[in-house]
């Protein structure tokens, strides 16, 4: 890292930051050599470091600082606020592309501009008209610096609860990567933010991400899932999207029961919405809770089970009776239940 030399500060061996105004923000001791980067951090704290110049207040060049660059005291700097440029088409198209294809220099270069991590294009693809975000495609491209492209467009502020996708299909950066099974990911959306209970499009219906992630069998994105708080009864699920945005409670009330999904007449017959209605099945607690869980753990993927287990016995006795009244996946559950009713 090059080495700043700056104007002295009044003060013995301290790194001074000021604002424009002349108010001083920042007071650090100077005898260790610190990054640019660090500085920043400490005079602006939540503040995207992109959009962040420090310059050396006794010049008249006002040349940024490289964040890379280490300042020694004694120092005076000036902290400068920049604006969002107005990003053009090319812009954005360059954004997204450096996140496709985990080009994390050109990233950094053009987040410096300061172009906006959530600037987005619309485009169609299989005549179907699609919003394209550097988030969503860096995601999707799954390359080796996913990790490094996600943290750094987190860093310049990127929502991570923005929607994306065909439009009236939209889903979120959690639930993609709740979907694909990548919990580093997962942790560091849930870290700034993202909302665990927001649910994603897939397979023709809205899903939790804790739903993709139990469905793929993802076991760890699941446990990162559940220790964020995400309810696995929050299946909110529909196939015409008319519950999406449904409240789900955070504790739910003895002897409840799930509510009627557009996707249960087709679970009945072991269609796509079977195995997550056992998942809700088997959280609603009771002689479900114990019998339709064991059965969950016997049946479904590892994903599944965590789920299940982490579910089981909390809502009273009263569960779904209408599991697997004509066959299908759930049969084996409901059959369970009932002998387990006869029992006592």
């Amino acid at each position: 890292m090059p080495d700043i030399t700056v104007r002295p500060s009044s003060a013995m061996a301290s790194i001074c930051v000021y604002k424009p105004s002349g108010q001083l923000v920042l007071s650090v001791d100077g005898s260790q050599k610190l990054r640019v980067q660090t500085l920043k951090q400490l005079a602006a704290p939540g503040f995207p470091r992109f959009r962040l110049r420090l310059q050396d207040a006794g010049s008249c060049s006002c040349l940024d600082l490289d964040d890379d660059a280490a300042v020694a005291g004694p120092a005076d700097l000036q902290l400068v606020m920049v604006p969002w440029k107005e990003s053009s088409q090319a812009d954005i198209v360059a954004l997204v592309d450096a996140s496709r294809h985990g080009n994390v220099t050109r990233l950094v270069e053009l987040l410096r501009a300061p172009l906006n991590p959530n600037c987005h294009y619309m485009t169609e693809i299989y005549e179907e008209i699609v919003m394209v975000t550097p988030l969503r495609m860096a995601l999707l491209e799954g390359h080796q610096e996913v990790v490094s492209v996600v943290s750094l467009l987190l860093e310049a502020q990127a929502d991570p609860n923005l929607e994306f996708g065909a439009v009236g299909m939209e889903t979120t950066a959690l639930c993609l990567a709740a979907q694909l099974g990548n919990h580093f990911i997962v942790e560091m959306l849930l870290n700034h933010n993202a909302d665990a209970a927001q649910p994603g499009y897939t397979d023709n219906r809205f899903e939790s991400p804790i739903a993709l992630a139990s469905r793929g069998g993802h076991d760890r994105t699941v446990q990162v899932l559940l220790a964020a708080g995400a309810c696995p009864r929050g299946l909110r699920l529909s196939a015409t999207g008319s519950d999406r945005h449904g409240q789900v409670p955070a504790a739910l009330p003895e002897g409840w029961a799930p509510p009627t999904f557009g996707w249960q007449a087709e679970s009945a017959q072991g269609g796509e919405g079977a195995e997550a209605q056992q998942i809700l099945a088997a959280s609603a607690g009771g002689a479900a809770g114990e019998q339709g869980i064991m059965h969950a753990e016997a049946q479904q993927s590892p994903g599944l089970r965590v789920l299940a287990a982490s579910a089981g016995g909390a809502a009273g006795e009263q569960g779904p009776s209408a599991i697997g009244q004509q066959g299908g996946e759930g049969a084996e559950a409901q059959q369970s239940q009932a002998s387990s009713s006869s029992s006592r």
